[in-house]
């Protein structure tokens, strides 16, 4: 081998792992930025509300160190489905829009090497539709109360909250099995439930203080008081279910999957030697 060669795979494998390098790095600062982007949305929202969450503005921001909304709802979608596939849906209509689904999320990538922020959009497509409906109806159900904000801040708004149930979720799925084994195991007693129990007020707390955190932010939106802020988003919620059964419903035949059958005439007979031999008496 000449001494160009040795150069040219010396090369190669510089340039190989630099791309592994650079994989993990962008992996690890993406994760770093959406984890910084729950806590913040969670219990300190300014820093993301002037350039991500009250921009009406479509074009990307230029620089941000938080995670775009519809990107963050993506990411903890696609945790969502992977952790709580058995216990969504029960306030939210997501187990139907699950079931009816259940063609695209079987064909999820479950490799790690097929994973990436461009394939799980790809999949979660219905999802955002989904948060956009929700967005969508709040804005019309807002809007009856002479307070136009546009469409974009509600989508927003919907995209990071409904990620952060969704992390919420997630994170609760993933605890409750092991605490239930660690408190309970095979002796069950008020005295051994109490960490479990006490999990289980914390993820409800955290629940309810989530919706007084997107309360809030559309409080602060749209300049309605605190009592029609609640009725808007009461409302736009029923609307938002009914809609989205009625939807659902309606969009049954096309989730189905046809089943084929083959009508043959009662003449005809198909002989084939596997078949009379099963057929035999034994």
């Amino acid at each position: 081998m000449s001494r160009d060669s040795k150069t040219d795979d010396w090369l190669k494998e510089i340039d190989i792992a630099r791309g592994v390098e650079n994989t993990l790095v962008g992996a690890v600062l993406f994760v770093g930025r959406y984890c910084k982007t729950f806590f913040y949305l969670m219990f300190r929202p300014g820093p993301l509300e002037a350039d991500l969450i009250f921009n009406e503005s479509y074009k990307t921001v230029t620089h941000v160190n938080f995670t775009r909304p519809l990107s963050f709802l993506v990411v903890s979608g696609f945790l969502y489905l992977a952790f709580t596939m058995s216990t969504a849906g029960i306030l939210m209509p997501i187990h139907a829009l699950i079931n009816q689904t259940r063609w695209l999320i079987d064909r999820f990538p479950k490799n790690f090497e097929e994973m990436s922020l461009t394939t799980m959009s790809a999949f979660m497509v219905p999802f955002i539709l989904f948060v956009a409906l929700y967005a969508l109806t709040s804005f019309f159900v807002f809007a009856s109360f002479g307070r136009r904000v546009p469409f974009k801040i509600y989508l927003n708004i919907s995209a990071y909250l409904a990620g952060c149930y969704a992390v919420l979720t997630s994170i609760w799925a993933v605890t409750e099995g092991p605490v239930y084994a660690l408190t309970m195991g095979t002796n069950y007693s008020i005295a051994r439930a109490v960490p479990l129990l006490a999990a289980a007020a914390g993820y409800l707390l955290l629940l309810i203080w989530c919706t007084y955190r997107y309360l809030d932010l559309l409080h602060r939106a749209t300049k309605l008081s605190w009592p029609r802020t609640i009725i808007s988003a009461v409302s736009s919620f029923v609307l938002f279910w009914l809609l989205t059964v009625g939807t659902l419903n309606v969009l049954r035949p096309f989730f189905s999957k046809p089943k084929l059958t083959i009508h043959l005439p009662r003449h005809v007979f198909v002989s084939h030697p596997a078949i009379e031999e099963a057929s035999r008496p034994t």
